[in-house]
């Protein structure tokens, strides 16, 4: 019985913040691998930090304020 080892590209995530697609400020990651296939990477997502959530955060205040009124 063989291995059937197909590499993938890695799936790059990052934050949604006021309509924008971003990493975090840091440019830091976080990898998550396969279980069965330490060596390979599943995807990337960004190591985000307390900056990263107030920006996120004082993106919806805004968004928000004229959003409530729809």
């Amino acid at each position: 019985v063989g291995v059937l080892n197909i590499m993938t590209t890695p799936l790059i995530c990052n934050n949604y913040i006021n309509g924008e697609w971003e990493g975090a400020a840091s440019a830091a990651t976080l990898e998550s691998r396969n279980p069965a296939n330490k060596h390979e990477v599943v995807a990337t997502f960004p190591r985000s930090t307390a900056t990263d959530v107030d920006a996120a955060v004082s993106a919806a205040r805004q968004a928000y304020r004229s959003w409530r009124l729809v």
